[in-house]
C-alpha cells in the first residue's frame, strides 16, 4: 500500500532546497468585489475571528476566513440610509476591536456644504446585516474633509482626518460606552496642524490605551512626525519625531510620500510608503520602536528600514506584523501587477523577502488609484494575514482578498538526500525503491540492516 501512495506522489515534483530558512509563506486568492462604477476601488479590510470585513468605493462585504467566500454586504446607501448614492460615502476605512468583539466601518460623507464622518458599529460576536449607524459632522469654515484613517484603543474608537485646504489633521474618539448614543457628540480635538495626512493606529501591544497618529514631516524630508495620546481621556496630543532617511514625493502620477498605512505590535510601529529613488517610485517601509511613548517619556527611535525596490516603479502600500516576528507588505508594481513580500524573523536586517506575484492586471491601471491597499494580521490565527488589493481588466476594476499563511518550512537533513545533489526529492524516493530488499546502507535509514518500508516511510516524511 505504501509503495502504491509513493508511486502517486513521485507525479508531483517536491525539492526542498538545503538553503531554504525556517518559514514559508503561501496565497490563496478570491475575488471580493467587481468594479461598480466607481473611478477607483479603494480596498480595505479587518479581520475578525471567522469574519473578513471588506470594502471598496460604494460598499461592504464579509467574507468566510475558512473559504474566502462572500457571506453578505450592503452598498452604503443601504448601510447608511441618508447617503443617497453608494459612492458619496468617501474613503470607507474598517477595523476589528477584540475588546468589543465588533466591526467599525467609517467613512467622510458630505451633504451639501457640511461634512460627515459616518460610523457603522456591527453586533458583538458576528457580522450580518444588522449596524448600528451613526453620523457626526465635522465642519469647519471653508474646508472639506479628506483622507479618513480609524484606530481603536482600550475604551473606544477613534477616526481621524485631514481638511483638505490646510487646516490641519483632526480626530474623533468614541468611547465604547457612549459611541451608541447618537446624541453623545464624540471628543474631538486638531491632533496636528500638520497639512500632511495621518495614518491611525491601533493601540499598542500593551493594551495601555494609547492613541498613535503618524504622518510624514511637511518641515523635513528625514523625520517621521508621530502624535499620541495617553489615554482617549487625555489632553492635549503629544508630539515628537524620529529621524529617517531622506526621503521625497514619489514621481508624478504615484501619489504623495504620506503614510498611507500602519499597524503597531507591542512596541513596534511598522509603517510604509511610497518615495523616489533613482527616478522612479519605489516603497519605502520602517520599524520604529515607541519605547513606551507618550507614557514612558522616553524618545522613539528607529530601529530598521528598506524598501521594496523590483526596478519597476512600486507604490500603494500597505504593511502588517504580528506578534511572532513576521511582517508583510503588498503593493503595486509597473506592469499591472499586485505583488506580495515577506518579512520572516531572523532575516537580515532591512530586508523583506523577493516579492511575488498575488494578481495581474490585463489593462492599465491609474498609478494613484485608490490611494491604497490593506492588510491585517489575522486576531486568532497566528502567521496568517489578509490583503484586499485590486486589479484592472476589460471590464473594469477587481478587487482581491488574498490570505497569505506562514508556516514552518521543512528542514534539510543531508542524511536523507540519498543522491547528494542538494535536494530531498521523488530522486531520492526512486532510489530507495531500487534498493528495496537489499542491505543497501545509504538506504537503510533506520539501520536495521534492510531497505524496505519503513525506510520508505521516514525518507517521504523528510519531503
Amino acid at each position: 500500500m505504501l509503495l502504491t501512495k509513493l508511486w502517486r506522489f513521485l507525479l508531483v515534483p517536491a525539492v526542498f532546497s538545503p538553503t531554504a530558512l525556517a518559514q514559508t509563506a503561501t496565497d490563496a486568492t478570491w475575488a471580493s468585489f467587481a468594479d461598480n462604477g466607481a473611478a477607483m476601488p479603494s480596498p480595505d479590510l479587518a479581520v475578525g475571528p471567522a469574519h473578513v470585513v471588506a470594502t471598496v468605493a460604494g460598499e461592504l462585504g464579509w467574507f468566510s476566513k475558512a473559504t474566502g467566500q462572500r457571506m453578505g454586504g450592503l452598498a452604503f446607501d443601504a448601510l447608511w440610509p441618508w447617503v443617497i448614492a453608494p459612492q458619496d460615502a468617501r474613503y470607507a476605512r474598517a477595523i476589528y476591536n477584540a475588546t468589543t468583539d465588533r466591526y467599525y466601518v467609517a467613512a467622510l460623507w458630505r451633504d451639501g456644504a457640511d461634512e460627515y464622518v459616518a460610523l457603522a458599529v456591527s453586533d458583538a460576536g458576528g457580522v450580518d446585516d444588522s449596524w448600528f449607524v451613526r453620523r457626526d459632522r465635522v465642519n469647519m469654515p471653508n474646508t472639506a474633509t479628506d483622507y479618513i484613517s480609524i484606530g481603536v484603543s482600550g475604551d473606544g474608537l477613534y477616526v481621524s482626518f485631514d481638511y483638505s485646504t490646510g487646516a490641519g489633521s483632526w480626530a474623533l474618539w468614541y468611547t465604547n460606552d457612549t459611541m451608541f448614543n447618537p446624541a453623545a457628540y464624540p471628543g474631538v480635538g486638531q491632533a496636528s496642524d500638520e497639512a500632511r495626512r495621518f495614518a491611525a493606529n491601533a493601540a499598542s501591544g500593551a493594551g495601555d490605551g494609547r492613541m498613535i497618529l503618524t504622518a510624514a514631516d511637511s518641515g523635513s524630508i528625514s523625520r517621521v512626525r508621530i502624535n499620541g495620546r495617553h489615554d482617549s481621556q487625555s489632553w492635549p496630543w503629544s508630539h515628537t519625531v524620529c529621524d529617517i532617511p531622506w526621503q521625497s514625493d514619489p514621481p508624478a502620477g504615484f501619489g504623495t510620500r504620506d503614510f498611507q498605512a500602519s499597524c503597531i505590535v507591542g512596541e513596534s510601529l511598522w509603517l510604509t510608503h511610497t518615495i523616489t529613488n533613482d527616478n522612479r517610485a519605489v516603497v519605502r517601509w520602517y520599524e520604529i520602536n515607541l519605547n513606551g511613548w507618550p507614557n514612558s517619556g522616553q524618545a522613539v527611535a528607529l530601529e530598521q528600514h528598506g524598501s521594496i525596490d523590483t526596478g519597476a516603479n512600486t507604490y500603494t502600500p500597505a504593511i502588517a506584523a504580528d506578534a511572532g516576528g513576521n511582517a508583510v507588505i503588498v503593493c503595486s508594481s509597473t506592469g499591472h501587477a499586485v505583488i506580495r513580500a515577506v518579512r520572516f524573523p531572523g532575516d537580515p536586517t532591512g530586508e523583506f523577502r523577493p516579492p511575488v506575484v498575488l494578481a495581474t492586471s490585463s489593462a492599465p491601471v491609474p498609478a494613484d488609484w485608490g490611494a491604497f491597499y490593506s492588510i491585517d494580521a489575522d486576531p486568532t490565527s497566528p502567521g496568517v494575514f489578509w490583503s484586499h488589493t485590486a486589479t484592472m481588466g476589460s471590464t473594469g476594476w477587481q478587487a482581491h482578498l488574498t490570505r497569505t499563511t506562514i508556516a514552518a518550512a521543512p528542514i534539510y537533513n543531508p542524511l536523507y538526500d540519498l543522491n547528494g545533489d542538494g535536494a530531498i526529492d521523488t530522486a531520492d524516493a526512486t532510489i530507495m525503491i531500487i534498493a528495496m530488499g537489499t542491505n543497501n546502507p545509504v538506504c537503510d535509514l533506520n539501520n536495521d540492516g534492510v531497505v524496505d518500508t519503513s525506510d520508505l516511510a521516514i525518507l517521504i516524511g523528510e519531503m
